[in-house]
């Protein structure tokens, strides 16, 4: 018969192995297809970015482009919608980082090209389902640096 009992020397390790997602943090990607043009139900336009996780597995993520909304939108979003007014600045930033480290636009954007960026973790509202976004676009330069610093290390 199978033996069942476990070594508990190292399961704290175990279990924190399993709470660290490699997925989060910062990472080299590849635009995996061509961006996907559209617009969000409201009418603004809307660009899609999939890319390939060059540091993590070669995982899927993504990035999710609005036309840039002016200050004074910003300000009535603060006052009204704080979830809008969130993502509407970080897609500001997000566009000025392009323009900034890669000199392009989210249109510009090409299957092949690599960037260097920033993810966090979201979870669906709907669904409960757990996703990586890319949050941040960072310096080029960055782009092959070793990720030693944030790679998680398993006990076994």
């Amino acid at each position: 018969m199978t033996d069942w009992n476990v070594d508990e020397s190292n399961l704290n390790a175990l279990q924190q192995a399993l709470n660290t997602d490699d997925r989060i943090g910062d990472h080299d990607v590849l635009v995996s297809e061509p961006i996907s043009v559209g617009a969000w139900d409201d009418g603004r336009d809307r660009v899609k970015v999939k890319f390939q996780m060059l540091t993590a597995d070669n995982n899927i993520t993504d990035a999710t482009f609005s036309a840039p909304t002016d200050d004074g939108g910003l300000a009535a979003l603060k006052g009204s919608n704080r979830g809008m007014w969130f993502a509407a600045v970080n897609n500001k930033v997000m566009i000025g980082q392009l323009k900034k480290h890669y000199d392009v636009t989210p249109l510009q954007i090409r299957e092949g090209m690599k960037f260097r960026v920033k993810t966090r973790g979201s979870v669906d509202k709907n669904t409960g389902k757990t996703y990586v976004k890319v949050c941040a676009f960072l310096s080029k330069e960055g782009i092959g640096k070793s990720m030693q610093s944030t790679t998680p290390t398993t006990p076994f």
